[in-house]
């Protein structure tokens, strides 16, 4: 999950129809090529953006703890 989030593309973009107002993340496409979730491939369900941040959470996390492990028993 880690290095899918890492390889996101992220991009600022606007909705079509809207002047002024742009927004930053991944776009619905990729998203969607990556973590295949949601109802299609045109939005990002606020959900499933929570989801996948706190599974990256929970890989980071991880990682660090079993790079601290191997610091702790030197």
């Amino acid at each position: 999950m880690l290095n899918r989030v890492a390889e996101l593309p992220i991009s600022r973009w606007n909705y079509k129809g809207t002047s002024g107002e742009s927004h930053i993340g991944p776009v619905a496409q990729d998203f969607s090529s990556a973590f295949a979730v949601g109802s299609n491939k045109k939005h990002i369900a606020t959900m499933d953006a929570d989801g996948v941040a706190i599974a990256a959470i929970k890989g980071l996390n991880q990682k660090l703890e079993q790079q601290l492990s191997r610091f702790r028993y030197r």
